[in-house]
């Protein structure tokens, strides 16, 4: 009823599961019945860019927008434009030449980091500071989880990531270091510790 009840983990398993493309609409800002649910879902849909990025999806592929109830012209508009998009950015993993496996590898590992709990809540303390801030503008927002949560977003994704990758049977370093794209020192402290482990 609100989009500001979308959680992150629905955007991941809609990929997961066929989407090519994901568009969320809501009331206007400032017009959410429930006050501050669209705002809500400003924090979420910047936060799942932001891991859309990390993990190697276009964040075109999300689109996030603002109707009232009475402006079906231009909800028909705005589905129009962004099915043109996600029509020319082709089906999910086109741009990194993602096999099937990888492609499931990387979308598991996006919707664990959204299960995470340390994560979540390092977007909830960004989310309590916003509202006290009263700024919901797309650059405080991004400024936010770029100072609060991004390293230990990367830290963790790229540790989840490895796991599942050996999951899948690829224990090879040469191999995981490709499929990473990391640096060899920082692929070998955490490779080690898994094997260890």
């Amino acid at each position: 009823m609100c989009s500001g009840r979308i959680d992150p983990l629905f955007i991941f398993e809609a990929f997961k599961y066929g989407a090519d493309g994901i568009f969320i609409g809501g009331c206007k800002l400032g017009e959410c019945k429930y006050i501050e649910g669209n705002f809500q879902a400003l924090i979420i849909g910047e936060f799942a860019k932001t891991l859309m990025n990390e993990i190697g999806i276009n964040p075109d592929r999300l689109k996030l927008e603002w109707i009232s109830s009475n402006e079906s012209i231009k909800l028909v508009k705005d589905l129009n434009e962004f099915f043109k998009v996600i029509k020319n950015l082709g089906p999910l993993g086109k741009e990194k030449n993602w096999n099937e496996k990888d492609k499931i590898v990387y979308l598991n590992s996006a919707s664990k980091i959204c299960q995470d709990r340390q994560i979540r809540f390092l977007l909830g303390n960004i989310s309590t500071e916003l509202k006290s801030l009263k700024d919901f503008s797309l650059s405080t927002i991004e400024k936010k989880i770029r100072e609060k949560l991004l390293d230990k977003l990367k830290a963790k994704l790229l540790e989840i990531t490895i796991k599942e990758f050996i999951q899948e049977g690829i224990r090879d370093f040469k191999t995981l270091l490709q499929k990473t794209q990391v640096e060899k020192e920082v692929l070998e402290k955490i490779y080690f510790q898994i094997i260890k482990s």
